[in-house]
């Protein structure tokens, strides 16, 4: 988890800045700006279920022994703690948190999309353009993270600031060095960041349960409903990125390149993020139809997981 609601936590992933932020008071630094921006790409998302149904979701053998490595942990960061269950592929997870008690703040509808960089160092520029579209409505900071008695710095994020209104979290973050090296990862002089490394080697905690075949493999699309205004922030994050957008009739789409995001505005709606496809490494025998509970479902069939949400 990570930052707070409409901005809200979760777990999600990040990358590290090397240089102090670009100024956006001078002329031409717009243009620099603009030039120095590589979008980010989709990293995992945070669901708010019932607790019944997170259970059920642990205890599915297909689940833990096949589709992905699997995770039950608390994390410490410092001035803020949560307990989340997580489903891990890849190149991107699941961050699954109760309806009560799990995040801090967050409602029963409460959902979020946690962004990562491509690119080790390229933070400033998307921070400084978020700055520059959203004004101060922007914000940013670094989280730590406990292990043990050791804190170290965590990752660097950028989202808009708090709304009561906006239930749906969406962040931008960037690892620290520090964190990555203490995870064993090696960056080469590229500082290319890579989602499958970052997994492989979170994959090693202690607490992380492995599959002997991971099938879940990266996040392709997603599909919310959202309020007028809760769209409206997202337009506003995914302009500053650098996404590409489009509208039909009143389905908007944002393409994360990895990851293609539709969002459907309601204005009643009761969950936020209504349905999820996932890329598999591999064919499944038979098609395969599980329910968890009233709130989730998963269909597997033709190398796609299809995950439903909401009542």
């Amino acid at each position: 988890m990570f930052v707070s609601l409409c901005n809200i936590s979760i777990f999600l992933l990040c990358l590290m800045t090397a240089s102090s932020g670009l100024s956006t008071g001078e002329n031409g630094d717009s243009e620099k700006i603009s030039a120095e921006i590589v979008t980010p790409e989709i990293n995992h998302v945070f669901l708010i279920l019932q607790q019944s149904t997170i259970d059920s979701i642990a205890r599915t053998p297909f689940i833990r022994e096949h589709f992905a490595a699997f995770e039950q942990s608390e994390v410490n960061a410092g001035s803020e703690s949560w307990s989340g269950t997580y489903v891990i592929g890849k190149r991107a997870y699941i961050e699954l948190f109760p309806a009560s008690g799990g995040l801090e703040g967050a409602d029963e509808v409460s959902a979020g999309i946690g962004l990562s960089t491509r690119k080790l160092g390229q933070f400033q520029s998307l921070k400084a353009s978020l700055l520059e579209h959203a004004g101060n409505r922007a914000e940013d900071g670094l989280r730590v993270r406990v292990f043990d008695q050791d804190t170290i710095s965590w990752f660097y994020w950028t989202s808009l600031k708090d709304s009561d209104s906006c239930l749906l979290s969406t962040w931008l973050m960037e690892f620290t060095d520090e964190y990555l090296n203490r995870l064993g990862m090696e960056m080469d002089s590229t500082r290319q960041f890579s989602r499958h490394d970052y997994l492989a080697a979170k994959a090693t905690e202690s607490d992380v349960i492995p599959t002997g075949s991971t099938m879940f493999d990266d996040i392709m699309s997603i599909d919310l409903e959202l309020t007028n205004k809760e769209l409206t922030d997202f337009k506003l994050l995914a302009d500053a990125f650098r996404i590409k957008s489009s509208v039909s009739s009143n389905l908007s789409s944002f393409d994360f390149g990895n990851c293609k995001v539709s969002v459907q505005v309601n204005e009643k709606r009761t969950y936020l993020v209504r349905k999820m496809v996932c890329s598999l490494t591999e064919a499944v025998d038979s098609p395969q139809q599980i329910t968890f509970g009233s709130d989730a479902s998963l269909e597997i069939s033709d190398g796609q997981a299809i995950w439903y949400f909401g009542s």
